[in-house]
């Protein structure tokens, strides 16, 4: 079976400095060390979370989860639901959230 060749992006040099340098405290919030590769790909993904809450105006909060209910009820259902359980069964001080949350990104 063909490899499947890997999408190859260049980075500026001044952001790839930057992301090396970095990487010591994701590691460190983390308690782990994960590749190069695994560590830029999670810092795109948080990137990508980040600029979607960006572009919800504040306000509009509402009116997004409105939308989202007149198009897919019953995924919303879901997804309340799963946010529900998973809050009422981790009670967690802030360091212990923030690492958790990190590393769901890496999953």
């Amino acid at each position: 079976m063909p490899r499947t060749k890997k999408p190859t992006v260049k980075l500026d040099k001044n952001v790839d400095e930057k992301l090396k340098r970095f990487k010591k405290v994701f590691d460190a919030v983390i308690e782990d060390k994960l590749s190069y590769d695994d560590y830029v790909n999670t810092v795109i993904s948080i990137g990508l979370d980040s600029m979607l809450r960006t572009v919800v105006p504040s306000g509009h909060e509402w009116y997004m989860i409105q939308t989202a209910f007149e198009n897919r009820y019953e995924l919303m259902c879901d997804v309340i639901a799963e946010m529900w359980e998973k809050n009422l069964k981790s009670e967690e001080d802030d360091r212990s959230r923030i690492r958790k949350t990190m590393q769901e990104y890496i999953r």
